[in-house]
Order: C-alpha cells, then sequence, then structure tokens
C-alpha cells in the first residue's frame, strides 16, 4: 500500500476493488458513497472528467489512483448515476516478449 493511498479519501474504495474477484463490478454513486463514509464531490455527479482514468498528481485525481492502483479502471454514466470498474488488461509476459523490436540501426 503506498503512502498516498492510505491517506487518501478514497482508500475504502480501493480495498473493496481489491477484494473484488470478477473483471467487472457496477456501482452506484450512492453505493461508492457508502463504501467510502461520505458523500462524493459534486463534481463526481457533474463532471465525466471527474471519472477519467488519469492518476497523475499533477492533475489531481486521487480518486483515480485508488481504482488503478487497485488493477481497475472506472467507466461512468453520469446521466445513470453509476461506474463500471473494470479490470484494466495487462499485457502476458509472453505477449511482451514478442511485441520487443530492438532498434537495430
Amino acid at each position: 500500500m503506498t503512502l498516498e493511498s492510505r491517506k487518501s479519501v478514497y482508500e475504502p474504495l480501493r480495498q473493496r476493488l481489491l477484494r473484488e474477484g470478477s473483471q467487472s463490478l457496477q456501482l452506484t454513486f450512492s453505493e461508492i458513497e457508502a463504501i467510502l463514509g461520505r458523500k462524493l464531490p459534486r463534481s463526481a455527479h457533474t463532471f465525466s472528467a471527474w471519472w477519467s482514468n488519469e492518476s497523475s498528481m499533477k492533475v489531481g485525481h486521487t480518486q483515480a489512483k485508488a481504482w488503478m492502483e487497485a488493477g481497475f479502471r472506472a467507466h461512468a454514466s453520469i446521466k445513470n448515476r453509476m461506474v463500471e470498474f473494470r479490470r484494466a488488461r495487462r499485457l502476458s509476459v509472453s505477449r511482451k516478449i514478442r511485441s520487443y523490436r530492438p532498434n537495430i540501426c
């Protein structure tokens, strides 16, 4: 666990996602608020950018850092007030090796 995620109000969401065994999980905004034990910020209800999968601290998306550290990407529907967290795909070692092409002059 990183120092940033331990301090984050989104740590309970990260922990919930770490326990998830399936490839995806749909949660309503209300369910996420129950997990967090607090209301989501107004911007989460208004702007899809709040749910972007950008975890840069320069941008300040500590919420994205929580689900991305758990291995998920968020796909939100502001209209339906729900988020689908989908497990991020990772390249297998064999695919990485097969796709490696050294730069030879």
